[in-house]
């Protein structure tokens, strides 16, 4: 089966448009700082094909530091530049990695799982 020029290239349209569209739906939320407890948390993210381990460190309801323990990342290794902008912020509500938007939003969900588990009960 042949696919004209045409419909390969509106194939890939759809493809790019669903890509971006599943990639918008992952937000990841940061916890009101009154809310975390201090201590080291970990958190685990995984969206095929990205793996992310990471500890995150709180002191005084603060993100002191997060530690990059796993990115099983494919060419997604730009995106851990994210985490000093995080650190800086205080927030997870920061830009993705250009090129590495995948990897970067794991790494958001990551970090947004271990804040989880800082929260006060």
């Amino acid at each position: 089966m042949r696919i004209s020029k045409p419909g390969a290239l509106l194939l890939v349209a759809l493809c790019l448009a669903l890509a971006a569209c599943s990639a918008s739906k992952v937000r990841a939320t940061t916890p009101p700082i009154g809310e975390l407890r201090d201590g080291v948390f970990e958190g685990r993210a995984f969206h095929f094909p990205v793996k992310v381990r990471v500890s995150v460190t709180i002191l005084a309801g603060r993100i002191q530091g997060i530690e990059l323990l796993q990115h099983f990342n494919g060419r997604g290794k730009a995106a851990e530049a994210i985490i000093p902008v995080i650190e800086k912020r205080q927030s997870l509500d920061v830009d993705v990695i250009s090129g590495a938007t995948h990897s970067s939003l794991t790494i958001l969900a990551a970090v947004e799982d271990a804040l989880g588990k800082a929260r006060r009960p």
